[in-house]
């Protein structure tokens, strides 16, 4: 990717290590952001902001000192409605719950994909502080889903659920996930499923599952290209919805979370 010299977008970066924040830098550059300044700490990252006024900014949870990123983003939100988006390697219930106070637009799983980030970045911007929950705000119900995925999206969309106070529950096959069902005394609220899988073959997993274990919890299926003719497949299986996987995909797949819990 290369510069054209259109400014997309003001972005403050706060990250600790300065090797992984000049490439984060760089990577944004080369997309046409204007980074506005580099904080290593959280008070760091609180008066750059109120100094810089970035219109977005990308915030490492595990910051080293006294603030961490979250409470660097509570801070700052007090202040501010600047949009922040989480980078974070860490995917555990506490950690989410204390980010999600904070109202962040989305998070994103290190090691981070450049064109993932721009869409994340580009949809902060549209959507603002607390983008993740934008469209749900007025929904007050917190579902038990099974995510069944094993790809490069299943940390960001299992963090961006439960940053919803959505309880998830991941399988990484097809198989697996019927083993769980089997298994569970309550039956889960949501099934999302990556047709990509190998054993979903290519929708016929779903079949089987309505038909031969007479699964009943609604099914929203996600994949790099979903064929005309095997939506038209699942269509007759009830799945509840189809979200191919390109540009604003985590949005619009929490959009059809929504719109499938009623």
């Amino acid at each position: 990717m290369s510069g054209t010299g259109l400014n997309k977008g003001r972005v403050l970066i706060v990250e600790d290590m300065m090797l992984v924040a000049r490439d984060l830098e760089h990577t944004l550059q080369s997309m046409d952001y204007d980074v506005v300044g580099i904080a290593a700490s959280g008070t760091q990252a609180v008066t750059l902001t109120a100094r810089t006024k970035p219109d977005v900014i990308l915030m490492d949870i595990q910051l080293k000192g006294e603030k961490d990123g979250i409470k660097a983003a509570e801070l700052i939100g007090r202040r501010f409605d600047t949009p922040v988006i989480y980078l974070t390697a860490h995917s555990d219930k506490y950690t989410v719950e204390r980010a999600r106070i904070t109202r962040p637009a989305a998070f994103i799983v290190k090691p981070y994909n450049p064109e993932r980030l721009e869409e994340t970045i580009q949809q902060a911007l549209q959507y603002g502080r607390g983008a993740i929950g934008i469209v749900a705000r007025d929904s007050q119900r917190n579902a038990n889903v099974l995510l069944v995925d094993n790809s490069e999206y299943t940390q960001t969309v299992m963090m961006n659920l439960m940053g919803r106070d959505h309880r998830v529950k991941l399988s990484p096959s097809v198989g697996h996930a019927k083993d769980m069902i089997r298994q569970v005394e309550t039956p889960f609220d949501l099934i999302l499923l990556n047709l990509d899988l190998p054993d979903a073959r290519e929708g016929v997993a779903v079949r089987e599952m309505r038909r031969d274990m007479h699964v009943k919890t609604p099914i929203i299926v996600m994949g790099r290209g979903v064929k005309q003719e095997t939506v038209a497949f699942l269509k007759t299986e009830q799945v509840s919805g189809f979200v191919e996987r390109r540009s604003d995909f985590e949005f619009r797949l929490l959009e059809e979370v929504d719109r499938a819990l009623g």
